[in-house]
């Protein structure tokens, strides 16, 4: 069976003011099967979050690919274009956050962070994603999803937040 995910000599370099540049990984490889479930473990500062965000090509500024490859489904990650890239990312490639419920903007409501993200993977009218966003929060068997869609972060329980 082929591969899902397929990381091959992964290293990155970050870029430290009047420094040496720290190396975050080198020679990093892994392999998920399809329907395998992975975790990268390890102490803070070991690199998991910068393998992870390798993957998706979302490192920040002070950090460089140096070497590797990233093949989803045998499609390389690294050299899509923007466009291709943007539609796989979100509808099948995503990340959890380690604590998602603090990814919440709490300026602003629930729904309307979650339609962002429908916004931006799918082409639906917006009174469309208005009931998908509360069709999804529904599956999550979340209490009142309508409420939660017109919540504020702070108002709901950290264990809604991170569903």
């Amino acid at each position: 069976m082929p591969a899902l995910l397929e990381i091959r000599g992964l290293a990155v370099q970050y870029g430290i003011e009047d420094g040496e540049p720290v190396h975050a990984g080198r020679g990093i490889d892994l392999t998920v099967a399809p329907g395998e479930v992975t975790a990268l473990v390890g102490e803070s500062g070991a690199g998991k979050s910068t393998i992870a965000l390798s993957t998706i090509g979302v490192l920040p500024p002070n950090a460089r690919l140096t070497s590797g490859e990233v093949l989803f489904e045998g499609a390389d990650l690294l050299s899509m274009k923007d466009e291709p890239l943007r539609r796989l990312l979100g509808n099948t490639i995503a990340m959890i956050w380690e604590d998602p419920g603090k990814r919440l903007d709490p300026m602003m409501r629930v729904g309307p962070q979650l339609e962002e993200a429908m916004v931006a993977h799918r082409e639906m009218p917006s009174a469309e994603i208005r009931r998908q966003v509360i069709a999804e929060l529904a599956l999550m068997r979340l209490p009142d999803p309508e409420a939660i869609f017109d919540a504020h972060p702070h108002e709901l329980a950290d264990g809604m937040a991170i569903a």
